[in-house]
């Protein structure tokens, strides 16, 4: 599913221009994201440590679907050389960690959202363009020499 839906006006065969609505977060998403959100840190963070191998996992945003079913959990994995393999043990156990979730927030909720797991390289990103723009920096400090 995109987080984009799509308007096409057409004339004749082709199409004039086409226009794409972001999909909004309901007020209701927002705060059911941000109680996962939490959840899930104080999981991780509590629960995961021996088992997570010592890596650390944050969850840096949780979104929800419009019908609450369905939480995608965006984590930034540290302390582990393959970041791709905790993922993967975290995503086969991902049940386990949704009944976890059910005992923490059971009075909050009405249904526990299914979960999905995605690796945030957003801060990688970040330091990646800083890079970038420290060099272009330099470059430009040594042309003016």
């Amino acid at each position: 599913m995109s987080k984009f839906n799509k308007f096409t006006l057409f004339s004749c065969s082709k199409p004039i221009f086409t226009v794409k609505f972001l999909e909004m977060e309901t007020i209701k998403q927002k705060q059911m994201g941000k109680l996962i959100q939490i959840s899930l840190s104080e999981i991780f963070g509590n629960e995961g440590r021996e088992i997570l191998e010592g890596s650390l996992v944050t969850v840096t945003h949780v979104v929800m679907t419009p019908d609450l079913a369905l939480a995608r959990g965006y984590l930034s994995i540290y302390n582990t050389p393959d970041p791709k393999k905790i993922l993967d043990f975290i995503t086969i156990n991902k049940k386990a960690i949704r009944g976890i979730l059910g005992k923490k927030i059971k009075n909050k909720v009405r249904h526990i959202p299914n979960l999905d797991f995605y690796i945030d390289d957003t801060l990688d990103e970040v330091f990646k363009l800083e890079q970038i723009f420290k060099e272009i920096h330099e470059k430009e400090n040594k042309k003016l020499e």
